[in-house]
């Protein structure tokens, strides 16, 4: 059944199990807050296919996923910050006029179960994953640390580990919706083999989807400024 539900789209994907901190500042963004503050506190979050996520008019991907309020404060000038958690994959049904803000009916996603084979492949994407956080933790570019700790909850773990993987977020996307498909035995995650996160190499148009060797990722011998690695800070 489809229930109606405050929609958020961004620029990023939220998996379930992950934190999402936003800085609010566009009023009907403002109003959202406010909506979820008296509420019960959930919004969705979907990722723009394309355009912006300040001033509306953009085009969104369907299956996102609902986002608890944790912590809000609201500042001396009416912007908000807050600090959410995800918690389910939605899949929009109808999206329904803005009133002030993005709204839709959605219907819960099936949780996704962790098998044997399941189990086995969240650990040898685990391994990619902290190897290719390790690469860029040594050309000093910003990621999560490679020792994060994750839950122990096997479900919620991959979930987790798809979140801080270094992946764009059309990639990030398309583990989301093959999750929403599929059990964790039958192809998610298998970028283990067919899509590692990874930090490519090359020209635009010679990029290979694989960890580089130690070789291939010699430190620079110029320091580069470090880029500051901050959550979207949107409207």
């Amino acid at each position: 059944m489809s229930v109606r539900l405050p929609m958020f789209p961004l620029g990023t994907v939220l998996f379930p199990y992950a934190p999402l901190p936003l800085h609010i500042f566009e009023p009907r963004y403002r109003a959202l807050a406010r909506h979820c503050i008296a509420g019960d506190g959930e919004f969705g979050v979907v990722l723009i296919e394309r355009g912006f996520e300040v001033g509306g008019g953009d085009t969104r991907f369907d299956t996102g996923t609902v986002a608890h309020l944790v912590e809000a404060a609201e500042l001396p000038d009416g912007r908000w910050l807050i600090t959410t958690l995800g918690t389910r994959r939605v899949r929009v049904t109808e999206w329904l006029p803005d009133d002030p803000y993005p709204l839709a009916l959605v219907e819960d996603l099936p949780d996704l179960t962790v098998d044997g084979p399941g189990a086995d492949l969240v650990a040898r994407a685990e391994q990619a994953v902290r190897r290719a956080l390790a690469y860029k933790a040594e050309l000093e570019e910003p990621a999560v640390p490679a020792t994060v700790a994750l839950d122990e909850d096997p479900e919620r773990r991959m979930f987790q580990l798809a979140a801080i993987a270094p992946l764009g977020p059309v990639d990030q996307q398309r583990l989301l919706e093959a999750a929403a498909r599929t059990t964790c035995s039958h192809g998610w995650p298998s970028w283990p083999k067919t899509r590692r996160p990874c930090l490519r190499t090359g020209s635009p148009g010679n990029r290979k989807a694989r960890l580089p060797r130690r070789s291939e990722c010699p430190r620079p011998a110029w320091r580069r400024t470090p880029r500051t690695a901050t959550r979207p800070t949107t409207a």
